[in-house]
């Protein structure tokens, strides 16, 4: 077999891009395994193609086609030469005559040149855009949250400005009695402010100075009411949290808050009492 016919044919590029077919890609790997020099010129021709994809994304400049392509055409130009006469030459000779490679070999090897490259220079656009579109959504996912969380932000503030008209409210309106809950034994540095309308029998606490709870308990007030103690509900001081409104009262003598379970108790635990006040 002329190896070097063969090379020059164009088909090891072919092999290399991928664009044969099954049967054509199987018999390319046959004949690099049985011919060294085959298997160079594949390894060239890869090696070529790695070095050009490695280089990172290229924009191609405008002539490069027309100059790749033009290049080909003038290789393709036919070489004209006298030929024997066939009657001239002996049946054994024409049947051995090595096989010379014409010009048209070499326009093929450079036609499919240009393919691959500009083939490798597209996928590098397309890397580029992709990389480009894969910024994009980034950039977008983060001003999505930072959104949310300007919306979370907002909320709060809009909470706190609720909370402070409704304590507002409740200050200057003079049906609210207020009454300080003074610290007990158990904890004498905590205080509280209990609001009570006694007319709409509305009641709101304000836990000025508790301990936070462990998530285990709630703090819960009663009312003491004809010497008996009645459920006004369960709380827990949060941060930036300042009124928690509770069960109605009413005919209230006194006021009192126990740590209690979580959920609160039937009856108050007296050996967990922080806070109480007398009306």
């Amino acid at each position: 077999m002329d190896t070097q016919a063969y090379i020059a044919s164009g088909i090891l590029e072919l092999y290399v891009a991928g664009p044969l077919s099954e049967r054509e890609m199987a018999e390319v790997h046959r004949l690099s395994k049985q011919y060294p020099e085959i298997r160079s010129e594949i390894e060239r021709i890869e090696e070529a193609l790695f070095l050009l994809a490695d280089s990172g994304p290229h924009t191609p400049k405008a002539d490069l086609r027309d100059r790749i392509m033009s290049e080909a055409k003038l290789n393709a130009a036919p070489v004209l030469r006298q030929a024997p006469p066939i009657t001239s030459l002996p049946i054994e000779t024409a049947t051995d005559a090595p096989v010379v490679p014409i010009r048209g070999n070499q326009a093929l090897r450079w036609a499919l040149a240009a393919c691959i490259v500009l083939l490798v220079l597209s996928n590098s656009g397309t890397f580029m855009l992709w990389n480009s579109w894969k910024s994009a959504k980034i950039e977008l996912e983060a001003l999505k949250e930072e959104n949310r969380r300007s919306d979370r932000q907002l909320a709060s503030l809009r909470n706190d400005m609720n909370e402070t008209s409704q304590t507002l409210t409740i200050l200057r309106n003079p049906d609210f009695m207020k009454l300080k809950l003074k610290g007990m034994p158990l904890s004498p540095a905590s205080e509280a402010v209990v609001h009570w309308n006694r007319t709409t029998h509305k009641v709101m606490i304000d836990p000025m100075n508790l301990p936070q709870t462990d998530g285990k308990h709630d703090y819960q007030l009663w009312a003491l009411v004809n010497g008996k103690p009645v459920d006004l509900g369960i709380f827990s001081p949060q941060e930036g949290q300042h009124m928690f409104e509770m069960k109605g009262a009413e005919n209230a003598q006194a006021f009192a808050v126990t740590l209690e379970p979580k959920g609160g108790s039937a009856s108050p635990t007296l050996e967990q009492m922080y806070l109480m006040g007398q009306i």
